[in-house]
């Protein structure tokens, strides 16, 4: 039955694309043990260059002060001459903390096609 599925919260990711680059948000909050902190990064992943840029905003300030950076041809093993194509999904990951360290509760799959990888 449809019912038994329902929760007591929704969550959704938002993206969009063209031939250079996509745009998404992926949950950065933490809404495990307990907490409930829910709040967004938008990431963008650049065809072109390989570079996947995040941000997240700062709720008492309203500007962006979290940001990210990683090269995917590095982390892929993409030869410059390469043409890479790139697919990319968030999700939610709940993952456990570790060494005192608190995870975001979305998570980031990138795949490049060519090399068939998966991160």
């Amino acid at each position: 039955m449809c019912a038994d599925f329902i929760r007591d919260s929704a969550f959704a990711t938002n993206s969009d694309r063209d031939k250079d680059f996509a745009i998404f948000t992926v949950a950065v909050g933490n809404q495990a043990a307990g907490l409930n902190d829910p709040i967004d990064g938008v990431f963008i992943l650049d065809f072109q260059t390989g570079q996947l840029r995040g941000a997240v905003l700062n709720r008492n300030l309203g500007q962006f002060t979290s940001y990210y950076l990683i090269d995917l041809t590095k982390e892929f093993g993409i030869s410059p001459s390469a043409t890479p194509k790139y697919a990319v999904a968030s999700g939610n990951g709940q993952l456990n903390n570790q060494g005192g360290l608190n995870f975001a509760s979305g998570i980031i799959y990138i795949a490049e096609l060519t090399t068939g990888k998966c991160l």
